[in-house]
């Protein structure tokens, strides 16, 4: 069997989107999901950022839940700023290796056409993914991270704001950007 410039170029563009894959697996924590007390995931909760203590009038408990809520407000900024840089790298060294296979290729080789096609299905879902969270912010959420991979799309936010009808608007979000069915939208609170 011999190996032709084709397979070569399409096992190329195999790997960077598995790499890509990978790398947003790596850093998205799907580990972390979240249940409330009846074990269902996905659920909105409502979180108080006082104890009991501060409801019933202590000033030193109130200052510490203060403290503890800025200090998770920190965390999940960081959290969101860390994952949109590695997921930026990832993207950009994926971009970089397609281009790369596609200026090696001569212009009269269907391996090309087919190379760009890959390219433009990667950039495709860089755009939805782009647009699900510019969608998302629009309604009052402060930050998110989109997902979209092997047909399914997780969605990070802040847990805080999540409200009953959240998880509702977001999917309806989701799948009109994406045409990924609900069943397949994964919602987690940071």
């Amino acid at each position: 069997m011999k190996i032709g410039k084709r397979q070569i170029v399409l096992a190329s563009l195999v790997l960077a989107l598995g790499a890509a894959v990978y790398l947003n697996w790596q850093f998205s924590d799907n580990d972390a999901l979240k249940t409330n007390a009846d074990g269902a995931i996905g659920q909105a909760q409502f979180v108080s950022n006082q104890s009991d203590e501060s409801v019933t009038g202590g000033e030193k408990s109130g200052a510490k839940s203060d403290n503890k809520s800025a200090d998770s407000g920190k965390e999940s900024e960081e959290y969101f700023s860390q994952v949109r840089t590695s997921r930026q790298k990832a993207q950009d060294e994926a971009v970089d290796m397609v281009k790369e296979l596609v200026e090696k290729i001569p212009e009269d080789d269907s391996a090309k056409t087919e190379a760009i096609e890959s390219a433009k299905e990667i950039a495709d879902i860089y755009q939805q993914q782009s647009n699900i969270e510019g969608l998302i912010k629009a309604k009052g959420f402060s930050d998110c991270i989109a997902f979209i991979q092997n047909g399914e799309c997780s969605i990070v936010v802040k847990e805080s704001e999540m409200k009953d009808d959240s998880n509702l608007v977001i999917k309806d979000i989701v799948s009109g950007q994406s045409g990924i069915e609900l069943d397949r939208i994964k919602i987690t609170g940071v």
